[in-house]
């Protein structure tokens, strides 16, 4: 699984299952256990209001050369479907701040030390959002900002037997006291790695 596919997956469960937020049936919000991790071609008026989460672009750039990994930025997007009814901007805002105050509580995406996000910030909300459905529909998307890191051979992106491997390491030192004299020789160790 990627990491996007992960993080996706992570931010549904979050939308599913924290429902000590502010609890609406035991959901942390109104479309309750309707969150789908991917952009869903057709709804059904039986699915509304729902969420859907996905992504739409993703930045990278080298973190650390050796061993090499990446400082990603992704653009992660809550789309919120509603009919389109007289109450559809009463339930969008509703479900926006219920979204909103989830994740101001959880930037992390879970524990802080399960390393899947450096962080998850909100950065817009844009109204208007349509799907494909049976009825008539109105929503939100919600673009939220998620910065992680992600090492390029454990993740697959390079594989270990493509790295130049070391043949030969030179270290170079020289002793270090009070009382060394100017022009003290420094030592070369030569060591030569055995490879197969």
């Amino acid at each position: 699984m990627t990491r996007r596919a992960e993080i996706r997956r992570r931010v549904a469960d979050i939308l599913i299952n924290c429902g000590s937020y502010n609890s609406v049936n035991g959901y942390p919000t109104a479309a309750e256990e309707r969150v789908y991790p991917s952009r869903k071609r057709k709804l059904h008026h039986s699915q509304l209001p729902c969420l859907l989460i996905y992504t739409n672009s993703e930045s990278c750039e080298i973190f650390n050369e050796s061993p090499r990994s990446y400082k990603k930025t992704l653009t992660l997007v809550i789309g919120v479907v509603a009919e389109d009814n007289e109450a559809l901007d009463d339930l969008l805002d509703m479900i926006c701040g219920q979204i909103e105050h989830v994740f101001s509580e959880n930037i992390y995406l879970g524990a802080s030390d399960d390393e899947l996000v450096e962080e998850c910030n909100l950065i817009k909300t844009e109204l208007g959002l349509s799907v494909d459905c049976d009825v008539q529909t109105g929503g939100a998307a919600m673009t939220f900002e998620v910065i992680y890191y992600e090492d390029a051979v454990n993740s697959g992106q390079i594989e270990p037997h493509r790295l130049v491997p070391f043949k030969t390491i030179y270290m170079e030192s020289k002793p270090h006291c009070a009382d060394m004299q100017e022009g003290t020789p420094t030592e070369i160790d030569r060591i030569d790695l055995m490879w197969q």
